[in-house]
């Protein structure tokens, strides 16, 4: 399956041309086409810039003066080049096997190195050519994280949250990611998005999820073991399919509930939201997906409705005790899910209703005096001269945009990629990742085409050197998200004008409070910018996406550019994801195309909780 941009002579025709990642040329004043690194010779030396696991030699240590002794081997993920310009030793082609990644970091993990023990756990969850064994991922991360490993606790969290080998458990989950998070005080406390899934299937339904997952396993490991000796029409008969069960088995997996508005934390083990003023309603947030159609939904017994993208908008009234809310929706397959947290009130209530909670201008801050916010970069991607793809409109001039406006207002320092090949996108890449240090943050901007593998739902970004049906010139978002495990900077947000596969809920994100005082949301900031993030802002998930509408920009384009261009203080990357995504679904509504922005951390990628700050020059200069 490809995702793609849409144009205006293709709406006119209203055949939509699939595009899903899109991506652009190397411009510092240095454009390179398609052409001028296309070689073989390249290809090969572009993979030796991909990431992997590597096991350093020993070093030669003396002690006193007639003994030496050779130290133990020393595992790292580095590039295949740096691995053995270091005489190292790695798997060059047996990269699907987990047995093989498994003897790089299976002996130091057994030591009780903490982050040789979290290797191994998203050795055993990725499965890498078998199937994933999530309890013994489970049991590597909690050893990790039981030291205080900060990605033990975050693969932990996600675990619990969605029941992977061991039983579904939202506060436990909450618990883990709180404590990675650094926010743990009792006046400032992790907060986050919290998302149900269907908590009970009849039998009847379970036995046909699970025939419908072994005809799915079956039709991919067909098309994957013989794809050379297939026909096209054998190929396009086995993918129609495989994507018929997928889509069937989506509607059998029932609905599920996301809040997105206010924010959850922990009160006593239970999720609670913590009213900080005196208020009479609340207004709550969320979003429903039922993939088989939503029958009903409820909060607090009484019947809601959801708008065409799901969302809905509800006030609940404050009581002066502790107010419990229950969301259920239940789809057309009479399938049900429930999320269930506690509003506890300020000790007075007030009797002015807040206001609906849209994601609003945030409140100004106007001394940032003691955030260490640390270097800025960006490298701005965008391809629009395709050699064998249909060409793309404005990807190139959304690319100048966004790095003009992230150069002049927010002061980062940018390399701009314009119609660049598969060599030009993974060298630069590969400097930024020896250049940048702890004190650095990065944004990668990408728009151009891409491809979605659908036998693993894995993403690839398509450089302008891409051939159909052809991977060896494609970039996929697993090795992109090894770079940037790799990269020693602070923070690394991946903006994608596309899709970007394998993110992790929006629970793991700390959220920012919008009714935070002063001095405990210069706390907030202080912590997120010195903790790690690795995050993902997409312009649709796996559906197609317009590569334009809002003039010379596509609709994604215009509602990041706006939203930074009329922001003058500190602007999380959440709050960003709320704008943008309003504005997206509604200007897509318009022209009858369903195109749903994503904000999440990145999956196998080092996040550690922390998030990614936008902050204007001037206030950049008073820290």
């Amino acid at each position: 399956m490809k995702t793609a941009r849409l144009t205006p002579v293709l709406l006119c025709l209203i055949a939509i041309a699939i595009l899903a990642c899109q991506s652009q040329p190397l411009s510092k004043d240095r454009s390179q086409g398609a052409g001028n690194n296309s070689s073989a010779d390249n290809n090969k030396n572009a993979d030796k810039l991909l990431i992997v696991d590597c096991l350093l030699p020993g070093q030669v240590r003396k002690l006193g003066t007639s003994m030496t002794y050779l130290t133990p081997r020393h595992p790292v993920r580095t590039s295949a080049l740096d691995c053995e310009i270091r005489g190292g030793e790695y798997v060059a082609f047996d990269r699907a096997d987990y047995r093989t990644a498994l003897n790089v970091w299976l002996e130091t993990a057994l030591k009780g190195d903490a982050e040789s023990q979290v290797n191994v756990g998203e050795i055993f969850e990725k499965g890498l050519g078998t199937v994933p064994n999530y309890s013994l991922a489970f049991e590597w991360y909690r050893k990790a994280a039981q030291q205080g490993n900060t990605r033990g606790a975050i693969n932990l969290g996600y675990l619990y949250e969605k029941g992977l080998g061991v039983e579904k458990n939202t506060a436990e989950a909450l618990n883990w990611y709180r404590k990675a998070s650094g926010l743990d005080g009792d006046d400032l406390q992790f907060a986050s998005t919290i998302e149900s899934e269907t908590e009970q299937r009849v039998e009847k339904l379970n036995t046909e999820i699970a025939g419908l997952r072994n005809k799915l396993q079956e039709t991919e490991k067909t098309l994957k073991e013989k794809q050379a000796i297939l026909s096209k029409q054998e190929r396009q008969t086995l993918q129609t399919a495989a994507n018929t069960y997928r889509q069937e088995l989506g509607k059998l997996q029932g609905p599920s509930i996301e809040l997105l508005d206010p924010p959850l934390s922990l009160t006593r083990g239970i999720p609670s939201v913590k009213l900080r003023s005196a208020i009479k309603e609340r207004i709550i947030v969320g979003k429903v997906i039922a993939a088989a159609g939503l029958a009903s939904l409820t909060v607090n017994n009484r019947p809601e409705s959801v708008d065409n993208s799901g969302i809905f908008q509800v006030p609940v009234q404050i009581k002066n005790t502790t107010t419990p809310v229950s969301v259920v929706a239940i789809d057309k397959l009479d399938q049900r899910a429930a999320l269930n947290f506690q509003l506890v009130p300020h000790t007075t209530i007030a009797t002015v209703p807040t206001p609906p909670p849209e994601p609003s201008t945030p409140r100004a801050v106007t001394n940032s005096t003691g955030i260490e916010f640390g270097n800025y970069h960006a490298l701005i991607i965008g391809n629009n001269q395709y050699t064998s793809y249909p060409q793309l409109e404005t990807a190139i001039n959304d690319a100048k945009m966004v790095e003009k406006l992230l150069k002049e207002k927010y002061g980062f320092k940018t390399t701009l990629l314009l119609n660049a090949d598969r060599y030009s996108i993974l060298s630069t890449l590969s400097e930024l990742r020896k250049q940048l240090t702890s004190s650095d943050n990065l944004i990668i901007y990408y728009a151009g085409h891409g491809e979605l593998d659908n036998s693993n739902e894995r993403g690839h970004w398509l450089p302008v050197d891409a051939e159909p049906n052809n991977p060896a010139n494609w970039i996929s978002n697993t090795d992109i998200t090894d770079i940037i495990n790799t990269m020693a900077a602070k923070h690394v947000m991946v903006v994608a004008d596309s899709c970007y596969s394998g993110a992790l809920t929006r629970s793991s994100l700390a959220r920012l409070a919008p009714d935070l005082p002063d001095n405990l949301r210069t706390r907030w900031y202080k912590v997120m910018a010195a903790t790690r993030s690795r995050t993902a802002l997409t312009s649709g998930g796996l559906e197609p996406v317009l590569d334009t509408g809002s003039g010379d920009h596509s609709i994604f384009a215009k509602a990041f550019l706006d939203t930074l261009q009329n922001n003058n203080t500190i602007l999380e990357a959440y709050t960003i994801f709320r704008h943008v995504s309003n504005k997206v679904v509604k200007d897509a509504a318009k022209m009858r195309i369903e195109q749903t922005p994503q904000y999440a951390p990145i999956r196998h990628s080092g996040h550690e909780s922390g998030e990614f700050l936008f902050v204007p020059v001037g206030l950049r200069q008073q820290s």
